[in-house]
This record gives C-alpha cells, sequence and structure tokens, in this order.
C-alpha cells in the first residue's frame, strides 16, 4: 500500500469515515482478509506478496488505536472482522480503557477477553487503573468490572479504591462498587486520600466498610496522589485543618500518639501546622502530646 494510502486509512480511523477506509482496504485486492503476519514488525507498514500488498500489523496496530481514541466503535470492529488473527497490543486497549466507551470495550473482548486485565508496564498500570485516573464514569467502571476486572490491582503501586477516592465526583459511588466487587479496604491507603481531601461522607463509609483507622500511606501513595509518606489518616486530616474529619477518625479510634515520618504525634502537628482549632479539639478530649510513660 502506497504511504499516501496508509495516511488516509490512519485518517479514516481518526475521523470515522468507514466508507473511505473500507474503499482503501478492501478495493482492488489491496488488502486482503487475514494478512499472514500477526505479529508486530516495526520495519515496515505493508508488505508484497505475489504482487499484492499485505498490511503489516503494525499499521493494523496503529489503525485500531486510532480508531479507539476517537471511540469510533465501529471502524474497530470492521478492521476486527477483516484481520481476525490480530493480536490487541496496548496502545489500542489503554485507548479503549480512557475513551470510556462500554460498546468499545465489549469488541476488544469479544476479539480476546484477556485485555480485561492487560497489564502495562510490566504489571505497573491496568486498564481499570487508566479508567479510574481519569475519573470516568462509574458505568464504565461498573462494566470492566462485571467482565472480570481485578478490583485490587493497582497503578504503579497505588491501589484502585484510593485511586476512586480521588474522583470530584463520583467517589462514593466508585469506592461502593469496588468493595462490593471484593477490593480489600483493609489495605488500602483510600482513607489516607479521602482525609486528605476533607471527604467526611467518603472517610465515613471507608471506616463503616472496615478501613484500619490507623494505616499507613505507602511510599507510591505519596508520589501518585501527593500524600505524606508514613503519615496516617488522623495526621493527614490535622495537615489540611479538616476539624471534622480529625473527629470522625478519633470516633472511630485513631491512634492521636501514632508518630508520623518527622516523628511527630497528632498534637504536635496541629501545632506546627498553627491549626488551633483542631489543638484545642484534641486537649479536649485529654491528648497530650506523648502518651504518659513515653519519653518527650
Amino acid at each position: 500500500m502506497p504511504e499516501v494510502h496508509e495516511n488516509e486509512a490512519l485518517e479514516a480511523c481518526s475521523t470515522g469515515n468507514l466508507s473511505i477506509l473500507k474503499g482503501l482496504l478492501l478495493s482492488d485486492g489491496t488488502f486482503p482478509r487475514d494478512s499472514a503476519s500477526t505479529k508486530l514488525d516495526t520495519h515496515c507498514h505493508t508488505s508484497r506478496t505475489d504482487d499484492q500488498f499485505h498490511p503489516n500489523p503494525l499499521l493494523i496496530s496503529q489503525m485500531l488505536e486510532r480508531a479507539a481514541q476517537n471511540s469510533h466503535t465501529n471502524i474497530v470492529q470492521f478492521i476486527l472482522d477483516e484481520y481476525p488473527k490480530t493480536e490487541l497490543y496496548e496502545s489500542s486497549v489503554r485507548r479503549a480503557a480512557q475513551s470510556g466507551s462500554i460498546e468499545l470495550y465489549k469488541v476488544l473482548l469479544s476479539h480476546d477477553p484477556t485485555v480485561i486485565d492487560m497489564d502495562f508496564y510490566d504489571g505497573r498500570e491496568f486498564p481499570i487503573t487508566v479508567a479510574l485516573n481519569i475519573d470516568t464514569s462509574p458505568e464504565f467502571i461498573g462494566f470492566l468490572l462485571s467482565a472480570g476486572a481485578d478490583p485490587n490491582v493497582g497503578a504503579f503501586g497505588v491501589d484502585c479504591l484510593a485511586l476512586a477516592t480521588r474522583s470530584r465526583v463520583n467517589s462514593l459511588k466508585l469506592c461502593a462498587m469496588l468493595i462490593e466487587s471484593g477490593a480489600d479496604v483493609k489495605k488500602s491507603c483510600a482513607l489516607s486520600v479521602a482525609a486528605r481531601q476533607g471527604r467526611l461522607d467518603v472517610v465515613r463509609y471507608l471506616l463503616q466498610q472496615g478501613a484500619d483507622v490507623n494505616n499507613l500511606s505507602n511510599g507510591r501513595a505519596r508520589d501518585v496522589l501527593d500524600l505524606s509518606h508514613n503519615w496516617p489518616p488522623l495526621h493527614t486530616a490535622i495537615e489540611e485543618g479538616y476539624l471534622n474529619v480529625c473527629v470522625l477518625l478519633l470516633d472511630h479510634g485513631a491512634d492521636p500518639y501514632t508518630l508520623d515520618k518527622h516523628g511527630r504525634t497528632a498534637l504536635q502537628v496541629a501545632r506546627a501546622s498553627e491549626i488551633q482549632e483542631i489543638a484545642r479539639m484534641l486537649q479536649a478530649r485529654g491528648i497530650v502530646e506523648h502518651r504518659e510513660g513515653e519519653p518527650a
């Protein structure tokens, strides 16, 4: 296939022009069904056999990525129907996950069911974490979960629940869906995320579901979610100035004498942050800087 036709095919996939794509791929036997090669070859976009041009899997992968990026389900369906031996690569699956299109992802799943939990970057990211990271719709997340997505995978070490908690609108609904699908709330750092954001409703829900009120945020959560390393939810809420969240955490057994990475207790964090309202609340509860009997 001449390079100009390759560019036209990619443009048709981007714009969703199925008639042009069919004309390019099906006329004169230019792109016959089932290319002999099914493995990616990065050296050229087309190959020649018996005086006919056959599509190289690299070009097919690029066309799929373009179509998926723009949520052109009919284009993706057409390409996979014409080339059923096509192997799905990360680029296309990632674009489909980012699109939030249930119908598009259904097409990919019907072609290869394993893409529901395809791992990106050697297991450091997955379709469901990609979708959660861009705050996609609960309906799409629900579809992925119903199709078998693992609710306990993570993005670069940050679990799905913690990612869901960052949602500006749907965090409570997403957390409920994930927990109902088997997400391990006790091992999640979602409570620290909710505390940092002052999300009293989400904090309350996570505690009701068994979240560890003294769970320390891990290093990856710090890097990806802007959490302080080895800070309990209570200390995080204190630093952000969320009095109501602090009260709720204390009512559920948060330990004010747990130390953060700087070796400070809850009252010390409040005083260092100059949040007098929280400091007074802690003192009214009889909380001091150090537990009785412990060195200052």
